[in-house]
């Protein structure tokens, strides 16, 4: 195609998404946690019995988790208030901020950026220059990592958060570390090897399948899992502030850096692969079944499981709770 659509085109379906999620986002419930947070704790209950029961009564499950959230914002209302300063107050918040903050650069800093932004770099490298060719591969790529990301949405309740993350990265550091040798042993032969080039290829597929199964689906849902509903705002805007510096690393170094060192520059990745492994293993507990006040207690201990063995043993309470919150934490 030799006109504007060339480009338009990727555009536009580009846009079809982002359609998709103003039309669909009015089809989803309002978060209990919200509707709690502003005194509507009659709507908050009748969304824990719709989507948890069934039933128009609540159960006393939905009546736990009622009291849970009611209490667990409550004691987060009475807290001083809530400002950047408070990711280093506490332990657990600090924890938070560990998690929050990797998280934003291990996105971006896998090497997939590397490699999806200029795949045309890295295969002329190993000695694919035909446009045409490279084109099919990147296009291939694209479909695969579509069909491998969707697929992957269905693995997170069954695997689990941590076993995912886990596998991922041990998965990526591995296949980076064949692909670094790989690509050395080419340069190394006089107009490169065949052999070489498309084991090069295949896996590059494979390094995408690892990413795909927790960077794709994981991030986002693994994020709102681990924070508190008073510091949900400020740390996604941490989140995002990580990955915006990160971003700006691969685009305005990654090019350059490819081109002069070529395949000695896929060992910054190796190295950072391990890095993000010792952090994901230390720093990074498992959310999977649980409700946002029991993961809550993995990160504050002993203050929130207090609070929590009190709710149970006063009996499930009926609290009406009247605090307003501001349009900049309705959050999901």
């Amino acid at each position: 195609m030799d006109n504007n659509w060339s480009w338009k085109i990727p555009s536009l379906l580009q846009a079809l998404v982002s359609i998709f999620q103003v039309i669909f986002v009015y089809f989803l419930p309002e978060s209990p946690r919200w509707l709690v947070a502003n005194g509507l704790s009659t709507e908050a209950t009748k969304v824990l019995s719709k989507h948890h029961s069934g039933m128009e009564e609540p159960t006393e499950l939905v009546r736990l988790q009622m009291a849970e959230i009611t209490s667990a914002i409550d004691f987060e209302r009475s807290l001083e208030s809530v400002s950047y300063l408070q990711f280093f107050r506490t332990k657990g918040n600090r924890h938070r901020l560990i998690v929050v903050a990797s998280l934003g650069f291990i996105i971006q800093w896998r090497g997939n950026q590397l490699v999806g932004g200029y795949l045309a770099l890295v295969l002329t490298d190993i000695g694919i220059t035909d446009p045409e060719t490279q084109n099919l591969i990147n296009g291939g790529l694209q479909i695969y990592n579509f069909v491998i990301a969707c697929s992957s949405a269905t693995l997170v309740d069954r695997i689990g958060r941590r076993p995912l993350l886990l596998t991922s990265t041990i998965g990526m550091l591995c296949t980076f570390t064949i692909w670094t040798i790989l690509a050395a042993r080419n340069q190394t032969e006089e107009g490169g090897h065949k052999g070489f080039s498309i084991g090069i290829v295949i896996l590059v597929f494979v390094f995408f399948t690892f990413y795909n199964i927790a960077m794709s689906p994981l991030p986002i849902a693994y994020l709102l899992e681990v924070l508190p509903y008073t510091l949900r705002s400020k740390s996604l805007s941490v989140f995002n502030l990580a990955q915006i510096c990160s971003g700006l690393f691969n685009g305005f170094v990654n090019p350059v850096a490819l081109k002069a060192l070529r395949w000695k520059y896929y060992i910054v990745f190796v190295a950072a692969q391990l890095v993000w492994l010792s952090i994901i293993y230390f720093t990074y507990p498992e959310t999977r079944g649980m409700t946002l006040e029991e993961v809550a207690q993995v990160f504050d201990g002993r203050q929130v499981l207090d609070r929590t063995l009190e709710i149970k043993a006063e009996g499930l309470p009926e609290v009406d709770h009247k605090s307003r919150v501001t349009s900049d934490d309705k959050e999901l």
